[in-house]
């Protein structure tokens, strides 16, 4: 019995501990809690003060702004307009009735004043340069820069205006980083840009204008006073790149339509740079239509094979609004053609041995030997097919020149031997034609003459003989010769 109490009175105890130490843990907790929330009011109560005490002291300032270089620049029209609000007060007070009208006046003026003109559309060539821009950043260097010594402003043409927004667009895109294009233009260049308004861009002015403004200056230095200056620009900046070798047939249309819209291109692109930022559009540019001087005429004009002329005969308009409305209905023409072009294609594929009734032997000779010496191009299926087929009627057509030859011989005695002249001059050597038309033989042995002066002598005669078949020779084509720019741009680089 008495084991079993004292179990009992040490339950009890260790009951009566646990609940002691259970309420001072209580108590502490809550005190733990009031505790913080004592702390953070506080420090809420002093963060104020602060952000108080921090706007009391600090002196008003002009907001800064800055432009697309970094430099901080505060917009004119802030400081006017509390200037103008400050003046408005003085004088309403000062001069009381009289000075509603005044203000009336004013801001009649005023709103006369700075209606502000529709903004014009930018360029597809300035949205791209902007593009380049908005996707960079500044540079923030840890390592090495790819070199930018490659891009220099170095004149003011079209030509250069091109190529040096171009190389800014793919330095930036590739590396993504900002170029400080204002300090990429030349001393002269620079120098003169300067000069148009001094004034305005003058005392390191020049530095500070933003993209889109340094795009507008170097445009204006070629930007055309008129109708004669836009044709005459618009004709020396705009050629049509084509294989000089290559003509086009129904069933080889394809490169062809590939150079038109090449020609499209870069024909749109220079109308629209020579007519961005005109101040008079009827004034400055040409009308659209086929009559001389206008841009349709300019457009087909260019286009080698009389294609353009013929295809501007399929359309209804003889006029059109813009430029884009005309090549609009033009390349649907175009479109028409090339899927003909397709189907005839496929038509020939279903005919096998048919023989054509061709031009003279010596002409096709000359054809392919051209198109063979042209450039090679792997990747241009049309050009390659085309030259294949030239080969194979020309080898159809020698074979059926041999078995005549050889009909026309049969039955017949042997020519006979002329008879040798002792008294006859003595002829040259043969001389080796490796020679003479590469200058140089690397066959091993050669059994021909390769002496300099015979060979110079043989080549004379060949140059000479040559000269009499061109001159005796009728011209092939029938249309008037275009000029044909070979597999690049032609600019005309005009100084300022």
């Amino acid at each position: 019995m008495e084991a079993e109490q004292v179990q009992a009175m040490m339950e009890q105890v260790t009951e009566h501990l646990m609940d002691q130490i259970s309420l001072k843990f209580a108590e502490q907790a809550a005190q733990q809690s009031a505790f913080r929330e004592e702390i953070n009011a506080r420090f809420e109560k002093l963060e104020f003060r602060l952000v108080a005490l921090e706007a009391k002291s600090r002196s008003p300032s002009p907001t800064l702004f800055f432009d697309a270089t970094g430099m901080p620049v505060t917009p004119a029209n802030k400081g006017a307009k509390s200037t103008g609000d400050d003046s408005s007060k003085n004088n309403t007070g000062n001069n009381g009735g009289s000075s509603t009208s005044n203000t009336g006046n004013s801001s009649g003026n005023n709103s006369g004043n700075n209606a502000k003109k529709p903004d014009r559309r930018d360029t597809m060539h300035l949205h791209s340069v902007k593009t380049s821009e908005a996707v960079s950043t500044l540079p923030l260097v840890h390592g090495v820069l790819a070199s930018s010594d490659h891009i220099r402003y170095k004149k003011s043409s079209i030509r250069s205006f091109f190529e040096f927004w171009e190389l800014v667009n793919d330095y930036e895109l590739r590396e993504r980083t900002t170029l400080p294009v204002n300090t990429l233009i030349e001393k002269t260049v620079r120098e003169h840009l300067i000069s148009t308004d001094r004034s305005r861009l003058g005392t390191g002015k020049f530095y500070s204008l933003s993209r889109e403004e340094l795009y507008n200056l170097m445009q204006e230095q070629f930007r055309p006073a008129d109708k004669l200056d836009f044709m005459k620009q618009l004709e020396n900046n705009v050629e049509f790149e084509f294989k000089t070798n290559f003509r086009p047939t129904p069933e080889y249309f394809r490169p062809f339509y590939d150079a038109l819209l090449s020609y499209i291109s870069n024909f749109t692109k220079i109308f629209e740079i020579l007519s961005y930022g005109s101040d008079d559009l009827k004034q400055n540019i040409p009308r659209c239509d086929s009559k001389p001087g206008g841009l349709v005429k300019a457009f087909v004009g260019k286009i080698p094979f009389e294609y353009g002329t013929r295809t501007l005969l399929l359309l209804e308009d003889t006029k059109w609004p813009t430029l884009l409305d005309f090549i609009r209905d033009f390349q649907k023409i175009m479109d028409q053609h090339k899927e003909d072009a397709e189907k005839a294609r496929k038509l020939r594929r279903t005919f096998g041995g048919t023989q054509y009734e061709a031009k003279k032997f010596d002409q096709k000779l000359q054809h392919l030997q051209a198109l063979r010496a042209a450039f090679a191009d792997d990747f241009d299926e049309d050009i390659r097919e085309a030259a294949e087929l030239e080969a194979e009627e020309l080898d159809e057509e020698l074979d059926d020149l041999l078995a005549a030859a050889m009909e026309q011989s049969r039955g017949k005695d042997f020519p006979k031997k002329t008879p040798y002249d002792k008294n006859a001059p003595q002829r040259d050597p043969l001389v080796c034609i490796t020679k003479l038309l590469h200058g140089t033989c690397t066959k091993t042995p050669c059994n021909y003459s390769h002496k300099e002066d015979l060979v110079a002598k043989k080549r004379l005669e060949f140059m000479d003989l040559i000269q009499k078949q061109l001159a005796a020779a009728k011209p092939q084509r029938t249309f008037a010769p275009h000029k044909v720019a070979v597999l690049e741009n032609s600019y005309e680089d005009d100084g300022y």
